[in-house]
């Protein structure tokens, strides 16, 4: 399977400020390695970054090149750029940033460090068929809408909720499209399938993992070094 024409956009602008170690969350270590690089690692192994973008905030853009250029070297063709004000701001710099020779993008929280090469090819896949796919997996848990005084206003039937994870995977020409006319709408989102779909456009869901997460905070972290004991690593 050729993945010559795919790109890799990591948003990393995040202040980290659950985290509260001083630094940006992709910045922090994770079991003596920068969970930047975790994050990496696996379309690294794929040979899927060639073309990757990492926003990150502006002070931390040399940073971020020098992270990226230890780990791999001449691996990843990377291009840092300045993040926006928002997830979406973030992403939108990174896709205006790359080549035009792009077709498909791969977007991807570069605090996600355990995303497996399987959903990741099937992320790709689905994009190609469809124009646009999401990683998610199946809520377990039960979930309420609370009113504003955090009394339950109502119980959601859990049959139809699955949890939003990454990569979330497009056809560059639509997604770039979808980021131009929110900003050009106002429109705010943190989810960039929401962009596609409030523009009448399919999503696939790919199934993620349970280990897919998100590490946002100490407790993550804990959780993170259980799951690479897991692995072996």
């Amino acid at each position: 399977m050729s993945y010559t024409e795919t790109a890799l956009v990591l948003p990393a602008a995040g202040r980290g400020v659950r985290m509260g170690a001083g630094k940006p969350k992709p910045f922090v270590e994770l079991m003596d390695k920068p969970i930047l690089v975790w994050a990496l690692e696996p379309f690294v192994a794929l040979d899927l970054a060639h073309q990757t973008v990492i926003a990150v905030a502006d002070k931390f853009v040399n940073q971020a090149g020098r992270l990226v250029a230890d780990h791999f070297g001449d691996r990843v063709g990377l291009r840092v750029v300045p993040g926006g004000t928002d997830r979406q701001g973030s992403v939108y710099n990174a896709l205006l940033a790359l080549r035009p020779d792009a077709e498909i993008v791969i977007i991807h929280d570069a605090v996600r460090p355990f995303v497996e090469l399987e959903t990741i090819r099937e992320s790709i896949e689905a994009a190609r068929t469809f124009g646009a796919a999401t990683t998610a997996v199946p809520v377990v848990d039960t979930v309420i809408a609370v009113e504003e005084d955090l009394t339950v206003r109502d119980t959601l039937d859990r049959r139809d909720l699955w949890a939003v994870q990454t990569p979330q995977t497009f056809q560059y020409d639509t997604i770039l499209e979808a980021h131009e006319q929110a900003e050009k709408d106002g429109v705010r989102a943190t989810d960039d399938a929401e962009l596609l779909r409030r523009l009448g456009h399919t999503v696939k869901v790919v199934r993620g993992s349970p280990d897919n997460i998100k590490i946002t905070s100490p407790h993550d972290l804990l959780i993170g070094e259980q799951i690479l004991k897991r692995r072996g690593i």
